[in-house]
């Protein structure tokens, strides 16, 4: 098994599927697809309409249909932007500021290990993993703003703290009674 086995339970609380369970990291998060939209916790503080939120409470269909809002779309690909040779790393490698950036705070074991890009939020922070990441089981996951994409990072996290700040249909339901439950302004 690629990954730990909090991260297993948690991919299958968020209902993610992925082609290899025993491959690489790389294979594994390659292959993975959630359910869409996914949401992240939290999502009611930014809920500009309460009666959006109760037609979703009083509705018994497909919860995640209902949320208008995508807070993180999962569309995984591979960047190389230190490897020399490709498309990525003649794109990157005009700027030097690159090369003081992003390369110089990772900690890696390959001189040019592939960037796996998960995706963006809504704001446009991009998330990325290597590869060649030490710990497969529980990766490095780096934060990106969409003004500096490959120049700095902005934090990093646990794969397993990333997964986390996505909600099950269980925590997204728990999330709009507790909405319900405050005492309005």
């Amino acid at each position: 098994m690629i990954f730990s086995s909090e991260i297993e339970a948690r991919l299958k609380e968020l209902g993610a599927a992925y082609a290899s369970p025993n491959g690489t990291l790389q294979e594994a998060l390659m292959s993975m697809t959630f359910p869409t939209p996914i949401i992240e916790q939290g999502f009611s503080d930014h809920v500009e309409y309460s009666d959006d939120l109760r037609k979703i409470l009083e509705h018994q269909g497909q919860l995640r249909e209902l949320v208008q809002r995508e807070d993180f779309t999962f569309s995984p690909w591979i960047a190389t932007p230190l490897s020399p040779g490709t498309t990525d790393y003649e794109e990157w490698h005009d700027d030097e500021g690159f090369i003081t950036g992003v390369a110089s705070k990772l900690p890696t074991t390959t001189k040019s290990p592939n960037f796996i890009i998960l995706g963006n939020t809504r704001y446009q922070v991009g998330f990325f993993v290597l590869s060649d990441d030490p710990h497969p089981q529980n990766p490095t996951v780096y934060a990106m703003d969409h003004d500096a994409w490959f120049y700095d990072i902005d934090y990093e996290l646990t794969f397993l703290d990333f997964l986390n700040r996505f909600a099950t249909d269980t925590e997204l339901r728990e999330e709009i009674n507790a909405y319900f439950a405050k005492p309005s302004d």
